[in-house]
């Protein structure tokens, strides 16, 4: 195998792992009015995010109100990580806007 198709094959396998791009999910409660303050927390997983290895206690972030709404998003600096090691390591951030 000579050295231009092992470097091309990096190359493509090095930006395939790219396109997933930015992943973010939200999540609205139906009986809650949003307010300004919002939290954020990070949640360490590994095989792209599949497998978490802590929880987020929405209790402990916005106290007894709740939340209004959750969202959970993966941004650049999670790529990145998750680039460099291949997936075996993803941060997701959850950002939750706690509830009046």
């Amino acid at each position: 195998m000579s050295m231009s198709i092992v470097r091309s094959f990096v190359v493509a396998a090095a930006l395939s792992s790219m396109l997933p791009g930015c992943y973010s999910a939200k999540m609205y409660s139906a009986n809650a009015t949003a307010s300004r303050t919002e939290r954020t927390a990070v949640v360490n997983s590994f095989l792209f995010g599949i497998v978490p290895v802590n929880d987020v206690n929405l209790d402990a972030l916005c106290g007894e109100k709740g939340f209004a709404q959750v969202k959970t998003s993966i941004n650049g600096w999670g790529l990145l990580a998750s680039t460099v090691t291949m997936g075996l390591y993803t941060p997701i951030t959850v950002r939750a806007t706690c509830a009046e």
